[in-house]
C-alpha cells in the first residue's frame, strides 16, 4: 500500500476509534433507571393507642353470713364452681328451728281460740250489760282480757313468721349468677350471724384492671374507648369506655390503673387475662404512605415523590404507624404518588422505571 494512502487510513481509523470511546464514556456517565413500585398517598383514620395486659375481676362479689345460728349439715358446692341465682349452696341442721316452728304455730293455735272465746264472752257481756244484769267494771275488764288476747296473737304471729324465715334461712342460696371465690366452711361447723360463708364472684358484671405507667396519666381520662380481648375467648372483641382513673397502691411502683367495667361478653372468667388496645388519640383524614416509603437519611425522615421518570426527595414528619402505613403529618399535600419498594436505594432526583 502506498504511504499516503496508509496515513489516511490511520487517521480515519483513529477517528472512528476516538467517536465510539466518546460514546461509550457518555453512556457510563448516565445511570441506569431504578426499577421501584409506587403508590398514591391516602387518607384515613390515624390511632394513637397503647397496649397493655390486663386483668378480669368480678364487678360486685357479695359475701355470703349466717343468718341464723345452727350447725352446718351439708355443704353442696367448691371453690370455682359456677353457681345462679337463688341455687342451695349450704344447708343446716333444721331440726331445732323446726322444734321453735312447731311452738310458735302452737302458740298461735293456742292464742286463736282464746281470743275466739274471749269474743264470745264480751258479746254475751255487752247483752247483760244492756239488760243491766253485770256491772260496768265486769264488762270492762272482758273487754281488756280481749284487748291483751288481740296483741298476744300479732305477737305469737309475729314469732310464727320469725321461725318460718329461720327455716327458710337454714338453706344458704345464691344471691347472683358467679363463681364461689371462697368458702369458710365445711360439714358439722357451728356458724352464727357472724360467720361467712361463701364469697361469690359476680360474672354477669365485670371489672377490668390496666396498668399504665405513670407517665402516660395525664392522657388518661374517663370516656377514652378500650377495645379488649381475653385469651378464654380470642374470637370476642368488646369494645368499651374507660371508667376511672386511679393510683396504683402498695405495689412499690409508680403507675396509675385504669378500669374499665362491662358485661361478660359470655366466657368470660374472673382471673382471665385481656389484652387491651387503649384509644389515646383518633385523627380523620390523616395522609398515610405504606412504611417502607419513608427512608432515613441525615436530613431526616424522607419519602420519593415520583416526577415523571426521576423523583424528588421530601423530608416528611411522621406520626403513628398502624398496619403497614404510617401517618404523615408534615411534608406532603395529599395528592402524590410515592417510591414504595426500592425506596431505600433512591437519592434526589435519580431516575427510576416505576411499575405497578
Amino acid at each position: 500500500m502506498p504511504t499516503a494512502h496508509r496515513l489516511i487510513f490511520l487517521v480515519v481509523a483513529t477517528v472512528v476509534l476516538a467517536g465510539c470511546g466518546g460514546d461509550e464514556a457518555a453512556a457510563k456517565k448516565t445511570p441506569p433507571a431504578t426499577p421501584i413500585s409506587v403508590a398514591a398517598v391516602t387518607r384515613g383514620t390515624a390511632i394513637t393507642a397503647e397496649h397493655v395486659l390486663g386483668r378480669v375481676e368480678s364487678a360486685t362479689s357479695p359475701q355470703l353470713f349466717a343468718e341464723v345460728p345452727g350447725t352446718v349439715a351439708r355443704v353442696l358446692v367448691d371453690v370455682g364452681a359456677a353457681v345462679t341465682p337463688g341455687q342451695v349452696l349450704a344447708e343446716l341442721d333444721k331440726a331445732d328451728l323446726r322444734l321453735a316452728l312447731d311452738a310458735a304455730r302452737a302458740d298461735v293455735g293456742r292464742i286463736t281460740a282464746l281470743l275466739a272465746n274471749q269474743q264470745r264472752t264480751v258479746g254475751r257481756y255487752e247483752q247483760l250489760h244492756a239488760d243491766k244484769l253485770i256491772s260496768q267494771d265486769t264488762l270492762d275488764e272482758a273487754q281488756a282480757e280481749l284487748k291483751s288476747l288481740t296483741e298476744q296473737l300479732a305477737g305469737v304471729r309475729a314469732g310464727l313468721a320469725t321461725a318460718e324465715r329461720a327455716v327458710a334461712k337454714a338453706r344458704i342460696l345464691a344471691p347472683v349468677t358467679g363463681v364461689v371465690a371462697a368458702r369458710f366452711v365445711a360439714a358439722g361447723d357451728y356458724v352464727d350471724t357472724r360467720t361467712k360463708l361463701f364469697e361469690i364472684a359476680n360474672r354477669a358484671r365485670m371489672r377490668v384492671h390496666l396498668p399504665f405507667p405513670e407517665s402516660l396519666a395525664p392522657a388518661l381520662r374517663p370516656g377514652l374507648t378500650v377495645n379488649m380481648r381475653s385469651p378464654v375467648a380470642p374470637e370476642q372483641v368488646v369494645t368499651a369506655k374507660l371508667d376511672a382513673v386511679r393510683p396504683v397502691v402498695n405495689d412499690g411502683s409508680r403507675a396509675v390503673e385504669a378500669i374499665v367495667q362491662v358485661d361478660n361478653p359470655g366466657s368470660w372468667t374472673v382471673g382471665a387475662s385481656v389484652n387491651a388496645e387503649l384509644i389515646l388519640e383518633q385523627r380523620e383524614n390523616a395522609l398515610l404512605v405504606p412504611e417502607v416509603s419513608v427512608v432515613r437519611r441525615p436530613a431526616g425522615d424522607v419519602v420519593y415523590v415520583l416526577k415523571g421518570d426521576s423523583v424528588e426527595q421530601r423530608k416528611v414528619t411522621t406520626g403513628v404507624r398502624q398496619n403497614g402505613m404510617v401517618e404523615i403529618r408534615a411534608g406532603l399535600a395529599g395528592d402524590e404518588t410515592v417510591a414504595v419498594d426500592g425506596a431505600g436505594f433512591l437519592t434526589d432526583q435519580a431516575r427510576v422505571q416505576p411499575r405497578s
